[in-house]
């Protein structure tokens, strides 16, 4: 762990507190460069409480190895789940926090970002028209941003023609 850094200074330290291993450097004058001035290169903590964390395992990495378990028939996979095969798979223990993270990476790297999905309606809408004619659609956007849409299918509005007139009370006692 990164104990202290500066211009001048960079400490480093295992992030086991008990442990011995660190290392310091300070700049040397007239350059750009740091020398290191001390050195204990000697692990007095065990080596699963070095790799607890697997702080490797950021979640766009994992997001990217997982983006395939998200498919267009509306599968539902949970931020346990990642949890469960991340374990068993590679044997990296994370948190619920994390593994939801994870989720919402994989679901943006397979799905796009949101941004992306309001850019695709433009071409939606565009075919929409084009194989229902008559069909009337409507895209309103403020500051270059999707602010909400209308459609109405030709079918559907010709339909109204034969739909009774119907007067409904509600709440009445």
């Amino acid at each position: 762990m990164v104990s202290k850094s500066g211009t001048d200074v960079f400490y480093v330290t295992c992030k086991d507190e008990n442990c011995k291993w660190r290392l310091r450097g300070k700049k040397k004058a007239l350059c750009d460069m740091f020398e290191v001035t001390v050195f204990h290169n000697e692990h007095t903590c065990n080596l699963d409480s070095r790799h607890s964390d697997h702080r490797q395992a950021a979640p766009w990495v994992i997001g990217h190895i997982i983006k395939n378990k998200y498919t267009s028939d509306g599968s539902n996979y949970k931020a346990k789940d990642i949890q469960r095969d991340m374990f068993d798979e590679y044997g990296i223990k994370m948190s619920y926090e994390k593994a939801w993270r994870c989720r919402e990476k994989a679901v943006m790297y397979k799905r796009g970002t949101p941004a992306e999905s309001y850019t695709k309606l433009y071409g939606y809408f565009y075919m929409l028209e084009q194989k229902n004619p008559g069909t009337i659609t409507d895209i309103v956007s403020e500051d270059n941003r999707f602010k909400y849409c209308f459609w109405s299918l030709d079918a559907c509005r010709k339909g109204f023609k034969f739909c009774r007139p119907v007067i409904s009370i509600d709440g009445t006692f």
